[in-house]
């Protein structure tokens, strides 16, 4: 799998306005922008900050992805505080309502021959709705990852802990297709434990 970071020419403003897109690189917070005021719904829980909605563009060339035919395309969100609705060139792509965890979207059908618009839009403004400072918008990484027709599943592998007595422990591995996997577990000096 090639990853490759996903963070710099990003334009942020907010949603519900005609406001020029101001750049931004991620990870970005944009309740910062957000006016404070003593009737905020959240009160101090979010720093008296109103929580607005906002809106992510990003333009980026299909041959700046170095992709075959039938190479899985994604994009790895690590956090949208929250309600995230990602669209490639105009189509809703994915959605996620939760904003602590990450998601994945997948570019690989949608992808323009030359140039492509990538919209993220972040809606906060449904307050109150967590007990702390949430933060708004695009707050952790974002990660282009291609991998070949055949691959490993983006956090396909699980490792369980059978019994740590006797150190033993399970290994499992989502692939995108059926065949056999080859798995090597191996001590910090990387000799192999099998």
């Amino acid at each position: 799998m090639n990853r490759i970071p996903f963070n710099t020419g990003w334009m942020c403003r907010p949603a519900a306005s005609e406001a020029e897109e101001v750049p931004v690189t991620i990870p970005h917070d944009a309740m910062q922008w957000d006016p404070k005021s003593a009737d905020s719904p959240s009160g101090v829980n979010s720093g008296w900050y109103s929580a607005r909605d906002y809106l992510y563009t990003k333009h980026f060339s299909s041959a700046d992805i170095r992709r075959s035919s039938g190479d899985l395309t994604l994009l790895e969100f690590e956090g949208v505080y929250r309600n995230a609705r990602i669209r490639l060139n105009g189509r809703l792509i994915a959605s996620h309502d939760y904003g602590y965890s990450g998601l994945y979207a997948d570019l690989s059908e949608y992808i323009a021959e030359g140039d492509n618009v990538l919209t993220v839009e972040a809606h906060n403004s449904d307050q109150p709705n967590c007990r702390w400072y949430s933060g708004t918008g695009i707050y952790r990484p974002v990660w282009l990852c291609v991998m070949p027709e055949r691959h490993i599943m983006p956090d396909g592998v699980r490792i369980t802990t059978v019994d740590y007595r006797t150190r033993r422990i399970a290994v499992d591995v989502r692939t995108s297709h059926p065949g056999i996997v080859y798995v090597s577990v191996l001590d910090v000096d990387g000799r192999s434990m099998a």
